[in-house]
């Protein structure tokens, strides 16, 4: 029985962070690859991400909607073009995230009251 360790410089899953040349490479593909994958895509992650900014920006609000549906909406129509063609359908879902809170908003407004 030998006791065999694993030599310092073998980093195994980190690879992918020790041989980046620039920042976003980092973000992009060890990152954002690693988080997508995680949920089940990109349209999944944007979805879960912007849900959580409706949540937060709900609650800080106490309760209003104006503030988390503008936000969600313009957040999302910013990341649009500043990301990679890969990651669009994570911003689209944010726009539709806000969307939807929109049109809740408006129907619990002057529908449902």
């Amino acid at each position: 029985m030998t006791n065999e360790s694993a030599a310092p410089d073998d980093l195994g899953s980190l690879s992918c962070f020790t041989g980046v040349e620039r920042p976003s490479d980092l973000f992009y593909d060890c990152i954002m690859a690693d988080m997508t994958g995680a949920v089940g895509g990109e349209a999944m992650f944007g979805l879960l991400a912007g849900g959580l900014i409706m949540l937060v920006l709900y609650l800080a609000g106490d309760g209003d909607m104006a503030v988390p549906t503008v936000t969600t909406i313009l957040l999302g129509s910013v990341m649009v073009p500043a990301l990679p063609p890969q990651y669009t359908q994570m911003a689209y879902a944010i726009v539709v995230v806000g969307i939807a809170a929109a049109i809740i908003g408006l129907a619990g407004r002057y529908i449902l009251e």
